[in-house]
């Protein structure tokens, strides 16, 4: 069985060439998704938008911006609300700012791939209501894996062709704070619309 799958990796990494051999340009990424494993919080929604560059089947890259929200049941200190003694309010935290992404692609078919992102981000913590976030910079590593199929036809806008499709996957973020003291991990899961210029 590992023979098996050694010789699909290894024919898809001869064929793939063939029909990649003008696959380069520049592409956008539209996500949507959830957002889980922030501390204290429950589960919320994720947007981002990247923009890349596709030099060829096999590698990628792509930066832009990623916002990793949660809507409820974060705790922080603040007037009026007392439990139990001590003062506590329901807010929302939100986790956003910019990424940057290595992608090695493993072509299964022409139009079908796999995704796997090595990374950076820089996010920026803030709460709403206040008190705001004290750990405010937040930055660390991200790797992801995700499926990504592209249509298997082309359209003409403005004389500039171009093709569209779909990707879903999953990042997970190991961000510490400015301290280096106190870190999250948060997961994305997403669906995202692409655009192939």
């Amino acid at each position: 069985m590992k023979k098996k799958l050694l010789a699909l990796v290894l024919l898809s990494a001869v064929s793939a060439p063939a029909c990649a051999l003008d696959d380069s340009g520049v592409y956008l990424v539209g996500m949507a998704g959830n957002t889980s494993n922030i501390s204290s919080v429950d589960s919320g929604t994720s947007l981002g938008g990247l923009i890349g560059y596709k030099f060829n089947s096999f590698f990628a890259v792509e930066g832009g911006m990623t916002m990793l929200v949660d809507k409820a049941n974060y705790l922080v200190a603040q007037t009026p609300v007392v439990i139990a003694g001590t003062s506590y309010t329901y807010t929302s935290t939100t986790l956003a700012g910019s990424e940057f992404t290595a992608v090695l692609g493993l072509p299964l078919t022409e139009d079908f791939s796999i995704l796997v992102r090595l990374g950076y981000a820089s996010m920026e913590r803030s709460n709403s209501p206040s008190p705001a976030e004290v750990e405010v910079q937040w930055k660390g590593a991200s790797t992801g894996l995700a499926a990504q199929y592209l249509l298997p036809f082309q359209f003409t806008v403005g004389g500039s062709k171009m093709q569209i499709g779909f990707r879903a996957g999953v990042t997970k973020y190991n961000l510490t704070d400015a301290t280096g003291l106190l870190s999250e991990t948060p997961t994305n899961s997403y669906v995202a619309g692409v655009i192939q210029f």
